[in-house]
């Protein structure tokens, strides 16, 4: 007994640990085995990540007594064994899917094994078990317990006849007070314990402890001095109860609520004090109302002062909160040498001290020895309205070195910019506004162009540019210093003046600019009726810009007039045109690089366009929408839409020479090319040569100040540049492409002098 008490032992602290193990052989969804440390596995089809527990309960636990009641046929109850086996996954129990085959260790030697299935609704199932060398194997299709038993030899077997019996073995519980010892019924032919029981022997004596008596009260008995047994359920006493002796209700007066105590309405209590009581109502005690607020007295240098505290208003409460006193300062003396009276304090004529704390005027000072205050020597300011900036009302300010004395009162600013070409005059701010639409236009940056002619604004504009002095036959003028030159030449001045919230550019032409064939170099200048020695003022206005097509949220744009006027002069460097041959550019000193004059990669325009047009007419903010363009400068650029043969003739149709050594650029700022103005979808007629009313183009008055070359016949149009080659062949290579100005808008197949308007184009990020 004792070697088969000692396996079952064994068997069970191996069993307690479970560890469920997956098989390599399954599928993505499935393992095909599960099996413990103990021995236990199982054979089928699981879930992943199954896991497998299986615990072996004694036969004399509750778990194995319960399982064991449940088997109704002969075993041999020398040798069982009890298994809850279970299978789970996160957490949650699961059963398997179809049939398991359950293999374990032998739990015990018997010539035979036959293994019960208690069902979770505790019916019975007997599976067939099968001895494989030291294991045995029996299948199932759920899990809950199993129990496996000796096989009972056939002879042996009977119907059980259960009697009573009284042994150590089937003894259920011992005897209580209340209750006789419990056994269970007894097979009297092979000894197997039934699942009945019956009570047997004397009842246990009470376990008696002495309990002290308690009087009684009003709704509670009492009990006299006794014994009382303390086992659990029993109930026996020798003690005597004592009947309650019911509540003495007696009246109590209403008393009002404080600062500190409740209240109460009239009500009835018990006399015996234990608690009962008949209308009682509570008032809450009022708290305290420190609304009296008694002020911080501050201390003075030769005073106490006392810190704020508060007291209590409600009629017979003298409540405070705590007083403090801050004890009194002393004098902070500082100590003065011999000093100089000032605008407000007085001199002294020797030292003294005086207390630096503010309200007390103690001083050492002797009056015989002071220098009264000499007073502020004031100037008056003028007011300003606030905008953008603080403004202030009219003030006075002491001029005294050393005195910052002053009735200035600054005035909040208002948010309100004074932009003056998109641009704050108070504090220099940009307008965040970069553009204005309207329709097929966008106004967009600033640039002068209508003259101002109304006598009174000539002569404001005059007063604040300076007076620029007389010419004379014998003065040599000098540009006034608050001028500047235009364009690096030194006989073309201008200056730009902010008036009424509007900016004007004045120009002064010290003389005309030079000759050009022998043809006059004044001649469109004073054709345009404007002179030298003159100051003319323009109105500096929005650009108009023309929508010539949008793409990708981005327009391409150009001017809707001519903005300047230019004269590509005779050995100028920077320009297009070369006397001696007409073809070569040449530097300052005259050597040829072999570069023809009309290649825009070294155009005079295209540097002035990128750099100072590009830099005076847009602020910081419209600098960053207009995007770079990589500019076709090819043959292709220079050849009309509708006519891919227009250069030279025979071999050489559609041949440009001048144009086959024209890199393309990468631009803010460009002149448009002949392919871009006989395009449709820019709204340009295709023919190079017909009429065009859209390539009729204006020039602003700021543009014939500077000799715009306007149309012969009504002097309504001016000729105007692209930046492509002129299509001229063999030693002809003068000038790019312009606007004829006899046509009306049609193009000149070629144009030897080198003059025209600027009609500037570029790509505009939309916002």
């Amino acid at each position: 007994m004792k070697r088969k008490t000692l396996l079952f032992f064994v068997l069970a602290l191996a069993l307690s640990l479970c560890v469920s193990l997956v098989a390599c052989n399954g599928n993505g969804n499935t393992v095909n085995k599960l099996s413990t440390e103990s021995g236990i596995t199982l054979d089928g089809a699981f879930e992943n990540d199954s896991v497998l527990k299986a615990e072996h309960h004694a036969a004399d636990s509750e778990q194995g007594k319960a399982a064991i009641a449940a088997i109704d046929k002969p075993y041999d109850s020398a040798k069982i064994a009890v298994f809850d086996i279970s299978l789970s996954k996160n957490g949650e129990k699961i059963q398997p899917n179809g049939k398991v085959k359950v293999t374990m260790l032998k739990p015990f030697e018997s010539d035979g094994y036959v293994t019960y299935h208690i069902k979770d609704d505790n019916t019975v199932e007997e599976l067939k078990t099968t001895v494989d060398g030291n294991k045995i194997y029996f299948e199932t299709t759920s899990f809950s317990y199993f129990v496996v038993t000796g096989l009972v030899n056939v002879d042996q077997q009977h119907i059980h006849n259960y009697v009573e019996k009284v042994t150590d073995r089937n003894l259920v519980d011992n005897a209580t007070c209340q209750r006789k010892a419990v056994y269970r019924l007894v097979c009297s032919i092979c000894g197997s314990l039934g699942r009945e029981t019956f009570e047997y022997g004397e009842l246990a004596d009470h376990n008696l402890r002495e309990e002290k008596g308690r009087d009684p009260w009003c709704e509670t008995d009492g009990l006299t001095h006794g014994k009382r047994c303390i086992n659990a359920g029993c109930t026996y006493t020798e003690q005597t109860v004592i009947p309650a002796i019911g509540h003495d209700m007696q009246e109590v007066a209403a008393k009002e609520p404080t600062c500190t105590e409740i209240g109460w309405k009239a009500y009835k209590r018990c006399a015996h004090y234990c608690g009962k009581t008949e209308g009682y109502e509570e008032i809450p005690a009022t708290g305290h109302n420190l609304s009296i607020t008694v002020p911080r007295v501050e201390p003075t240098c030769e005073k106490w002062g006392s810190e704020e505290y508060k007291k209590c208003s409600n009629q017979g409460c003298d409540y405070h909160t705590d007083y403090k006193g801050v004890p009194a300062l002393g004098h902070d003396l500082q100590w003065h040498e011999r000093c100089e009276a000032t605008c407000t304090e007085d001199g002294y004529w020797g030292s003294y001290s005086t207390c630096k704390r503010e309200g007390c005027d103690y001083t050492s000072k002797i009056d015989k020895y002071v220098e009264k205050a000499l007073g502020h020597n004031l100037k008056h300011f003028d007011a300003k309205e606030p905008d953008c900036l603080p403004g202030w009302n009219e003030y006075d300010k002491c001029q005294r070195d050393g005195c910052d004395f002053t009735t200035k009162v600054v005035l909040p600013a208002n948010g309100k910019h004074s932009y003056v070409c998109d641009v704050c005059t108070s504090c220099g701010g940009f307008n965040p506004v970069r553009y204005t639409r309207e329709g097929d236009n966008i106004y967009f940056g600033y640039w002068p162009q209508t003259r101002k002619i109304d006598e009174n604004v000539i002569a404001k504009l005059n007063e604040m540019a300076g007076t620029i002095p007389e010419y004379t036959i014998y003065t040599v003028l000098e540009k006034p210093e608050n001028w500047s030159y235009y364009e690096d030449t030194t006989y073309i001045w201008y200056i730009d003046v902010i008036y009424s919230g509007t900016k004007y550019r004045g120009f002064y032409m010290k003389e005309f600019r030079p000759t050009i064939h022998g043809s006059l170099g004044y001649s469109y200048i004073s054709d345009n009726h404007y002179t030298n020695r003159q100051v003319y003022w323009f109105k500096v206005e929005p650009i108009k810009w023309r929508i010539l097509t949008t793409s990708n949220n981005s327009a391409y744009l150009m001017s809707d007039v001519a903005l300047d006027a230019f004269w590509l002069e005779p050995n100028r460097y920077q320009g297009f045109y070369n006397e001696e041959y007409g073809v070569f550019r040449t530097d300052q000193n005259g050597n040829m690089d072999g570069t023809y004059a009309n290649n825009w990669e070294y155009c005079f325009l295209r540097r002035w366009l990128n750099e100072t047009f590009y830099k005076e007419v847009f602020n910081d903010l419209q600098k960053e929408i207009i995007q770079t363009t990589h500019l076709d400068n090819t043959a292709r650029s220079s050849n009309p839409n509708n006519n891919p043969n227009y250069y030279g003739y025979g071999e050489n149709a559609g041949k440009n020479k001048y144009a086959d050594q024209c890199k393309d650029t990468d631009d803010k700022i460009f002149l448009l090319s002949l392919r871009d103005i006989t395009t449709t979808a820019y709204g340009f007629n295709k023919d190079v040569l017909a009429e065009d009313p859209a390539r009729n183009l204006q020039a602003t008055d700021f543009a014939k100040l500077h000799g715009a070359p306007m149309n012969t016949n009504d002097k309504k149009y001016v000729t105007w540049y692209t930046r492509s080659p002129a299509p001229a062949n063999g030693n002809q290579g003068y000038a790019t492409f312009v606007l004829d100005r006899h046509a009306k808008g049609a193009m000149g197949s070629i144009d030897l002098t080198p003059d025209g308007g600027v009609v500037p184009a570029l790509w505009l990020k939309l916002s």
